[in-house]
Parts: structure tokens; C-alpha cells; sequence
């Protein structure tokens, strides 16, 4: 879990609204909805191998010494009753590094030589990590597809010898496939509300939609829930979350020192949260309103038919079901208009830190209303257990906000990212999860989840994507290890951090871990 010194160009340390200090940066147009800290990929526009004459408008990534990833859709294979359609290239997929690869002894020092190396031609990088690169989900026989990933915020001019820095990085890796895309990290605000999975619960449950009770800036994930404890003072059960899915309290302050560092609740000031989010309320009201209006024109037609012909069996037995199907929009329109939306208000928060290890700190911890409490409840399980560490290669799962339940892998080595703008410049260490199929593992608006092991164990707080290609593809996420999550909580807040025990019957049909 040791990772290469950070690279720090600034001490000053940013609140958990980091999307609105990158606004000046990356101006959002319209009105988008601020989510996940979001690595926004390249796009591929050519099926050609490495070609040092390709201009740089006429392809989004390139692969040293050849570009293996030719394989057309129609050339996939038949998936079950799905048949693959389209023309152009297949998607190329992300798989972990196997954990027996000569690469993973080698990387921290690898990957420190490709940075000094970027750093020098000062090209601004946004991720050097090391991944499987296959169009296939099979891994072909024979055949080394591990590839040193690069993405930049800009690919290299022209005039740039592109050649000897690939062939550089190519040597450095052992002679691995070297792959230049191009991206930035930037909060995903390109992104369109959607409904959230779990409605409206009183008791929200692991994976529900959160963000600021008044705000549509932000929708997040709440993640589970916590117990604090400390000596001489009352345990408290909290929600736990990503620090940035808070950032719209930021709207009404001032961005002076005073708010760059940890935060902890003000108690005449409180930063109200609500579930689901104030977007996610705003769509539900405007899905509820939908339904009830194309019920009611197709009802309006039903009376038609059954006033022409009242001797009309199937327009009547329509027109029963659409007043039915009505009435019960109006009564989800009814309910969410009157819910009590606001879960609680924030409590603590890391600001924008990082870890002794190199990860980003980025928590929130929110103290609930009365009744508001939830279980940490997974599937078939409860999550009662931290994992004692990270098993590299290793089943994970997750349920988030966006993209429900969904399975994936720790990659066999470190990726490590830059986060930047004009005050602020930090190299991450972080543990990157890739999908276990075609599905991506997370998406925007997942930020905040809990990601468990096969055991259900914690292991770890998800708080952002790596987006690419030409469908900006969510092929990886990135999480921060429990552990040192609830270290940093104990230094922020002086209470110690544990998951709740829950006590269950059997009958319940639940696994008591």
C-alpha cells in the first residue's frame, strides 16, 4: 500500500467543493449537474497503426509500437441472444494487470521515470497507470496486452518528438504496449439527471441518491453508515459519503483560507442534506408529471372509442387501467412534493487532503435526523466488517447511485493521477477497480459508495471515474482504502470510526456476518 512521494507545487488544500474552484478552469455551459471528479477521455477515430505523419486532430489516442485494437463490431462474437451491430471499431476494453506480471514488481519505479520524463517535456499528464487493453473480453493466447496508459490533457504537437518519448516509455516498461490518450480531470458536469434507483426511503438505504437539500449543483451517493465513538462522549451513527457531493455549501462563501482545510459542523450555520437529491427530486417530479399527462391524453382517447362503441370491451378495460395507472402518478406526484427530504446536516468533512500514502481524502460525514438512520445492507448480507487490506486482482462490488450493483476488480498495481488547477497542483497514488464485463464498474453520480469485497467486508470509499473513447466509456474507478479514510476522520474529529453491528433474526432471510 506504500506508494512514491506526492508531488506537491502547493501547500493550500481545497474544501470538499473542488468542482466550483475548477468552474473558473472549466466553465460549465447550460445547466448541467456537478457530479464525480471525472478523468474525461480521448477520442479513437482511426483503426490505422501508430503513424508518426497522423496529425493530431485526426486521432484522440495512440498506441506504440502498433495499435493491436482492430476488431470491427461486426467481427465480435455473437453475446447470448444480443446480436452485435454497428460498423466501425469495437470498444477496447479495460481488464486489471495480472498479479503475476513482471510489471507489477517493477511499476512505483516505472512510473516514476515516465512522470519525470513528462514532467520534463512538460507535458501536462493527467494519469500514468498500467492496465489489460483488449477488445475482447477473452485474453488471446500467446499475446502480452498490458499497456502503459498516459492520458494527457493535450497530445503533443506536431512538431513534438512523439517517437522518442513512446519509444522511451517502451523500453522503460519492459517493452510493454504504450498508449497516449487524451483527457483531463475535471468534475462531471456534462451529465444528464436521471431518476434515482432507490425513490424516496426514510431510511435511505446503501447507494441512495444525496446531495444538498436546495442546491441541483450536485448528486452523489450515500455510501453507509458509520458509528463514531470517542472517550467521554455519546456514540453517533453518521452517513458517510464523498466530501464534494457537500461543495454547494460553498455557493454563499467566500473561497478565502478559512475554507480550504477540514470542516466541522457550525452549529448556527448547518449545511442541510437531502435524499435524494434536489436534480434527482426535480426529475422524479418531472417523471411523475409525464406519466400523468400521457395517461391522461391516452385516457381522453379510450373515452372516445368507448362513447363511439360502449359495447368496446378492450377500450374499456384501457381506459379502466389508464385511470388507475393516473391515479397512481398523482398519488407518487402527491408523495414527493410532501417528502421530507432533508436526511440530516453535514457534521465533518476532510476538505480536499491527501493521505500519508498518496490518496485522496475527500469524506464527508453527515449527522442524521431522528429516524433517518439506515442499515448497511448489501444483497444477501449486512456490512458489519473493514477489510484488513487490499488483495490486488480481487473480486470487489458496489452499489452507487447511478449505476445500481455492479461488480469489478482491483487492478494488480497503482495508478497514479494529477489533479491541477491555477493555485493547486498533487500527484494521487490511487487503487484503480475496472469492470469485470462490458458494464462499467461505476459511473457519474456514484461518488461516495462503499465498495466491499466478496465478503461483504468495507474496503474502501469510491470518489471518481476514468472516462474514454469515442462513447466515453467509464472503463475504471478510483477508491480511497477505508482505513485511511476513518484515520483521517479520527484526526479531524477526535472519534474513533467502526461500522455499526446490526442484530438481525435469521428469518429475516439475511446472512448475520
Amino acid at each position: 500500500m506504500s506508494s512514491m512521494n506526492l508531488s506537491k507545487r502547493s501547500n493550500k488544500a481545497y474544501p470538499f467543493g473542488y468542482s466550483n474552484i475548477l468552474r473558473s478552469v472549466y466553465p460549465a455551459s447550460g445547466n448541467f449537474a456537478h457530479h464525480d471528479l471525472t478523468i474525461l477521455g480521448g477520442v479513437s477515430k482511426t483503426a490505422k497503426s501508430f503513424n508518426m505523419d497522423l496529425s493530431d486532430d485526426q486521432c484522440g489516442r495512440i498506441v506504440y509500437p502498433r495499435d493491436p485494437h482492430g476488431i470491427l463490431i461486426s467481427e465480435l462474437p455473437l453475446m447470448g441472444h444480443f446480436v452485435q451491430r454497428g460498423e466501425g471499431l469495437a470498444p477496447v476494453l479495460t481488464f486489471p494487470v495480472n498479479r503475476d506480471h513482471p510489471i507489477v514488481a517493477r511499476w512505483r519505479e516505472v512510473a516514476r521515470e515516465i512522470i519525470a520524463k513528462l514532467d520534463n517535456a512538460r507535458l501536462k499528464w493527467a494519469g500514468v497507470e498500467c492496465f489489460q487493453r483488449r477488445q475482447l473480453q477473452q485474453k488471446r493466447k500467446n499475446f502480452d496486452d498490458t499497456t502503459v496508459v498516459i492520458t494527457l490533457e493535450k497530445l503533443p504537437s506536431s512538431s513534438f518528438d512523439k517517437k522518442k518519448l513512446l519509444e522511451d516509455i517502451h523500453m522503460l516498461s519492459g517493452g510493454l504496449f504504450v498508449e497516449l490518450i487524451e483527457g483531463r480531470i475535471c468534475p462531471g458536469y456534462h451529465y444528464r439527471e436521471l431518476p434515482p434507483k432507490t425513490g424516496y426511503e426514510l431510511q435511505p438505504s446503501m447507494g441512495a441518491s444525496i446531495g444538498s437539500i436546495a442546491s441541483s449543483e450536485v448528486t452523489g451517493t450515500l455510501g453507509g453508515y458509520v458509528e463514531l465513538f470517542k472517550a467521554g462522549a455519546p456514540d453517533r451513527i453518521c452517513a458517510l459519503t464523498c466530501g464534494h457531493i457537500g461543495m454547494a455549501y460553498e455557493e454563499d462563501v467566500s473561497s478565502d483560507d478559512d475554507f480550504t482545510g477540514p470542516f466541522t459542523m457550525i452549529e448556527d450555520s448547518p449545511i442541510p442534506i437531502g435524499h435524494p437529491s434536489f436534480g434527482d427530486h426535480n426529475a422524479m417530479i418531472e417523471v411523475y408529471e409525464r406519466g400523468i399527462k400521457l395517461y391522461e391524453d391516452f385516457e381522453r382517447e379510450q373515452e372516445k372509442k368507448v362513447r363511439v362503441d360502449s359495447g368496446n370491451l378492450r377500450a374499456i378495460e384501457a381506459l379502466s387501467y389508464t385511470r388507475r395507472m393516473a391515479a397512481v402518478y398523482r398519488q407518487k406526484l402527491a408523495s414527493a412534493k410532501d417528502a421530507d427530504r432533508n436526511i440530516g446536516n453535514l457534521f465533518a468533512a476532510s476538505g480536499y487532503q491527501v493521505s500519508e500514502s498518496g490518496c485522496l481524502l475527500d469524506w464527508a460525514l453527515i449527522d442524521l435526523n431522528p429516524g433517518r438512520i439506515g442499515v448497511n445492507r448489501c444483497r444477501e448480507g449486512f456490512v458489519q466488517s473493514v477489510a484488513p487490506g487490499f488483495d490486488s486482482g480481487s473480486r470487489v462490488v458496489k452499489i452507487g447511485r447511478s449505476s445500481d450493483y455492479t461488480v469489478g476488480y482491483l487492478n494488480g498495481v497503482e495508478s497514479y493521477l494529477t489533479f491541477r488547477n491555477t493555485q493547486l497542483e498533487v500527484t494521487l497514488a490511487e487503487w484503480a477497480v475496472v469492470a469485470a464485463s462490458t458494464h462499467p464498474f461505476c459511473a457519474r453520480g456514484d461518488s461516495g459508495s462503499f465498495v466491499l469485497n466478496d465478503a461483504d467486508d468495507l474496503i474502501g470509499l469510491l470518489w471518481g471515474v476514468r472516462e474514454t473513447g469515442i462513447s466515453h466509456r467509464l472503463d475504471a474507478g478510483y477508491i480511497t482504502p477505508f482505513r485511511e479514510v476513518a484515520k483521517h476522520i479520527q484526526e479531524v474529529t477526535g472519534y474513533q470510526v467502526r461500522l455499526p453491528k446490526i442484530d438481525r433474526p435469521e428469518e429475516d432471510g439475511f446472512n448475520r456476518l
